[in-house]
């Protein structure tokens, strides 16, 4: 189960092409509160042992199948860990759990439920914010927000809210029928209206439809109800603000209840990323009142993005479209100085260079205050690349995902893929050195955070490919010394 493991490093050379500060003054930290001493560590909770010692690489068995799906720094080097898990061989019966731990293998605490959890994100004081499900009926799940200070002492609790579904924009599939009508507005009972956030099914698809970012005393949420919308809540978890962002429609059945990509700057401007499909662009410019051109020569379906920029009131300050031939679907967004840096996939043509027509690729769309191109560039790894996040560290940029694998229809993998973690230096963008984990069979890398020089990475190894009739699966950390 655990043969196989090896750690390869190479440097990728690619093709490039061009495709005043504010704050919130009414949300104030509260004061200091009196710190209970940290737990004492426990037993291994996350099972953590050693693939590869010297490579700093790791696995967490905890059942059948277990995922690690969320990471974050907190201080005296511990991790906040989130996850999945499955004591029977069989989908759809998945239990979350969070971890706060070390890869000593020292747990601090330890969690996990049937509800499981949907997100986390860390303040810069230590204490960090956990989504927690709670089941409201057989198949429906609210999500209660709760506070914790570093030693995991629980400050705070609150009701997440939503705004309820939108009317429906229906597009017509024909292309004829989309030149002569557009689209068709279906109504709903009380659009928009607060109401408290829920989620169905989540044995089976727990997260991205509700993301975290913790930044300056406040907590910003993302999430898709129906349509994808915002929120900011203050460090007492008290709602500000919400809106919609985007019309409700049908657009990618993969990605169709996925929330938003958000990222903060630090002088708190709140950008956000979303994809919208060519046949979508008449409804959007209905709804929000725009005048986005529909661009030549593109399929229906294709994919472009919109880049909008709030302030902390949640006033919209900017908006962006940027054309795309790739059809790209975004990742993940950071925001660097005045940059906007959004991680992409696309499936791209690969005739006469592989012995698929197409294969998927991962790329980096660079946004520039001010300017109204996009730079673009794309890393051809090996065979399909998937990204699954960006982060960005003094100057340098690491994406993150797996590669190697063959996919040969919608969603059926022949070939394991493995884990991997590419740098980007933000002056030459065009260069990446990718490092890749390689595990007894596939490997993907699903979050991954630096702090103080070290960076800490959480995926999934040993994982079957699409027809294996052996599901099974473990958790893969990795935790390493940048420039080791």
């Amino acid at each position: 189960m655990r043969l196989g493991l090896t750690i390869a490093v190479a440097t990728i050379t690619l093709l490039t092409g061009c495709g005043g500060s504010s704050t919130d003054s009414q949300d104030q930290a509260p004061p200091p509160k009196t710190v209970t001493p940290p737990p004492s560590p426990t037993e291994n909770k996350l099972n953590i042992t050693a693939l590869d010692q010297n490579n700093h690489v790791y696995s967490s068995d905890l059942g059948y199948t277990t995922t690690l799906e969320r990471v974050f720094n907190l201080k005296d080097d511990k991790l906040l860990v989130l996850g999945e898990t499955s004591s029977v061989e069989e989908l759809g019966n998945k239990e979350g759990f969070y971890a706060i731990t070390n890869l000593d293998g020292q747990t601090y605490q330890y969690e996990q439920t049937q509800e499981g959890f949907v997100d986390a994100c860390v303040f810069d004081s230590g204490e960090y914010v956990i989504g927690r499900f709670k089941r409201e009926d057989t198949d429906q799940f609210s999500v209660q927000l709760e506070r914790y200070d570093g030693s995991g002492t629980l400050l705070q609790s609150a009701e997440m809210k939503a705004l309820s579904m939108d009317v429906k924009y229906d597009i017509p599939a024909d292309k004829s029928a989309w030149l002569k009508k557009p689209f068709t507005i279906i109504p709903t009972d009380n659009p928009l209206s607060e109401i408290p956030y829920t989620q169905t099914s989540i044995t089976w698809w727990r997260f991205n439809n509700v993301k975290f970012s913790c930044h300056d005393n406040n907590l910003y949420v993302s999430y898709n109800n129906g349509g994808q919308k915002i929120a900011k809540y203050d460090v007492n978890l008290q709602l500000k603000w919400q809106k919609l962002i985007d019309i409700r429609y049908w657009a990618n059945s993969s990605r169709a209840s996925e929330a938003i990509e958000m990222a903060l700057s630090e002088n708190g401007f709140l950008y956000t990323v979303q994809n919208i499909s060519t046949d979508a662009i008449p409804a959007y410019n209905h709804k929000f009142s725009t005048n986005h051109a529909i661009p030549d020569n593109t399929e229906q379906s294709a994919m472009h993005m919109i880049v909008k920029t709030f302030n902390v009131d949640g006033e919209q300050l900017n908006e962006q479209f940027i054309s795309d031939t790739d059809s790209s679907l975004v990742e993940d967004v950071q925001v660097h100085q005045d940059s906007v840096f959004v991680g992409v996939s696309a499936r791209r043509s690969k005739t006469g260079k592989t012995r698929y027509s197409s294969e998927w690729d991962i790329g980096l769309v660079k946004i520039s205050h001010g300017e109204r191109a996009a730079e673009r560039y794309w890393y051809d790894l090996d065979k399909e690349d998937v990204l699954r996040g960006v982060k960005i560290s003094n100057g340098t940029l690491f994406v993150y995902g797996h590669t190697g694998g063959v996919q040969v229809d919608t969603n059926s993998w022949v070939e394991h893929s493995k884990a991997f973690i590419g740098k980007i230096n933000l002056e030459n963008l065009a260069d990446i050195a990718v490092e890749t984990t390689s595990t007894a069979r596939s490997a993907s890398f699903q979050d991954l955070t630096i702090q103080n020089g070290v960076l800490s990475a959480v995926g999934l190894e040993n994982a079957p490919m699409t027809h294996s009739t052996d599901i099974s699966m473990a958790g893969l950390l990795i935790k390493k010394t940048l420039n080791d």
